[in-house]
């Protein structure tokens, strides 16, 4: 993957209005920069089995990473840190909607980043771990190689199960 080309053709996401009051909420958690998989392979593997997508990762982003809490499916070598500007999930951050992308190489938002250039993901789907005053910490989020949809029911049972989620880093 060239990174100059990825720096150029990828655009990241508008920064929020609520952004310092939403990277205080990321802090309170505690749980950036921790390695503590075992508190939260449970949700990768549940996202997994409710969608039937391969891939899983859940992660917090502060102003300048996401930092997975747990993944299921990623190659063993994928980090637990990734630049906020290169990731997907920066650009579920100013809803409390998920973000949900059939096809990402029909999403002008999406086409040109490489992992959608080079054909590894083409489906993504983002719920944004919302704290009990409104902040989107991070998403729980499921990928696929192939171009995916997700039926209403199963869209229920993630955003409930993000908001386990949600609940379990606020009680830390």
């Amino acid at each position: 993957m060239n990174s100059n080309k990825f720096i150029s053709d990828y655009k990241p996401a508008p920064i929020a209005s609520n952004e310092n009051q939403r990277l205080e909420a990321v802090k309170r958690t505690g749980a950036m920069y921790l390695d503590q998989d075992e508190l939260y392979d449970v949700y990768c593997y549940l996202a997994k089995e409710i969608t039937g997508c391969p891939v899983s990762w859940t992660g917090l982003i502060d102003s300048e990473n996401q930092y997975c809490l747990a993944k299921d499916g990623l190659p063993e070598n994928a980090g637990k840190t990734f630049p906020r500007q290169q990731t997907f999930c920066q650009y579920a951050l100013s809803s409390t909607e998920p973000l949900i992308v059939e096809d990402l190489r029909k999403d002008k938002r999406f086409e040109n980043h490489p992992f959608v250039a080079d054909g590894l993901i083409k489906f993504y789907a983002g719920f944004p771990i919302i704290t009990g005053d409104g902040y989107t910490l991070g998403t729980l989020c499921v990928g696929d190689s192939k171009v995916n949809k997700l039926p209403e029911n199963k869209k229920k049972l993630m955003i409930g199960l993000t908001a386990k989620l949600a609940y379990q880093l606020q009680i830390q």
